[in-house]
């Protein structure tokens, strides 16, 4: 029977000052990460961030150029180290972007793979691969071969090879970004839910910010080799740590405006001569130029001002399905406001309107 793998003492992941070069270019900048045993990780960021070189480094695919990598309280990585330790031997499952499955072995000696490696006997085989193929849904498909399985079946046999060994550790690189949208979000409540029921650690690497606020318990965010965020997916979602975050998380508008006041938790700032007030977290100074961090879909036109509110101009209206895209032009800036085509009239262009803005936003610097 499949059980929990979660143990507490250490933390699952340390790692310390870790980089990571090819020749003169570097492309992980000391990155300091500790993951508590049972978290599911999403590294989140675009192409060449570095998330997946990360993620190699922690499965051994890769060795850092310097700073610490330890697993389960054990080191694998160190500059004083004369050989990390090999991938093989660090007791983790992955599973690939491509599935990377062996054409030629039918899905249960895919699944079974590892464990042949490891001269496990046929009754554990037998054993695991069957409570694995319950697990995953993959009993009807044990006799065929991958070609003949679709992409989410495939995905499902890479994820049972991962687990066969009962990795303390599961790294999944952007396991579902071949799939459709449909699919994807099937699998991605999969993952979740394999993830709670045997209680490992899961470093998932994925540029898809609604994936990672679906799966995550803790969201590190990458930029240029290093982690500009991490915490949980509602701190980074609601409280982003910088612009750069805020733009990756789905803040399409940041009108700046000068800090003008400061009471009780809220903030003041001036627009391009409008006022609008906050609320907050952070430490702000009078006089400091910030960003309002405002989702066009957080924002809405109207004709009659109130609360905060910003004289706007509308430049375009295009619709896109069940939305309106709407392009105006507010505190001297271009901006974007969403709204459903649900039969309200339409603004157009040229038309004079206010947009009002919610009552807590982050502050961005």
């Amino acid at each position: 029977m499949l059980s929990p793998n979660n143990t507490l003492a250490d933390p699952s992941i340390r790692i310390s000052a870790l980089s990571k070069s090819y020749g003169t270019t570097e492309i992980l900048k000391g990155i300091n990460l500790e993951v508590a045993a049972g978290t599911y990780l999403c590294l989140l960021g675009p192409s060449g961030c570095g998330k997946t070189t990360l993620l190699r480094c922690i499965a051994g695919l890769e060795h850092p150029s310097s700073g610490q990598l330890d697993l389960q309280g054990r080191p694998m990585f160190h500059e004083k180290m004369p050989v990390p330790v090999p991938a093989e031997k660090r007791g983790l499952g992955m599973v690939f972007q491509h599935y990377a499955l062996w054409p030629h072995m039918k899905v249960f000696d895919n699944i079974a793979f590892p464990m042949r490696q490891k001269r496990a006997s046929a009754a554990a085989i037998e054993t695991r691969v069957s409570d694995l193929a319950d697990l995953i849904g993959l009993r009807p498909l044990l006799d065929r071969f991958p070609s003949q399985l679709s992409g989410g079946q495939q995905q499902r046999v890479a994820l049972a090879r991962a687990l066969c060994i009962e990795p303390s550790i599961l790294l999944l690189d952007e396991p579902l970004s071949n799939l459709d949208s449909g699919l994807r979000n099937q699998l991605r409540r999969e993952l979740r839910n394999i993830h709670d029921r045997l209680g490992m650690t899961s470093v998932m690497v994925t540029h898809d910010q609604t994936e990672a606020m679906a799966l995550a318990d803790m969201v590190a965010v990458l930029h240029q080799g290093v982690v500009v965020q991490y915490g949980p997916p509602a701190e980074v979602l609601f409280n982003p740590a910088t612009r750069y975050v805020a733009g990756f998380v789905g803040y399409d508008n940041m009108p700046e405006g000068i800090v003008t006041d400061l009471a009780d938790g809220r903030v003041t700032l001036d627009l391009d001569g409008a006022r609008v007030n906050v609320q907050a977290s952070g430490r702000f100074a009078i006089g400091e130029r910030l960003a309002i961090g405002l989702r066009s879909r957080d924002v809405s036109l109207t004709g009659t001002p109130k609360g905060n509110h910003i004289a706007a101009t509308v430049s375009r209206v295009t619709r896109l399905g069940p939305s309106l895209e709407i392009e105006i032009t507010a505190a001297g800036r271009p901006l974007l406001v969403s709204q459903s085509a649900d039969g309200t009239p339409a603004p157009k262009a040229r038309d004079h309107l206010f947009l009002q803005l919610p009552d807590i936003a982050p502050l961005l610097r």
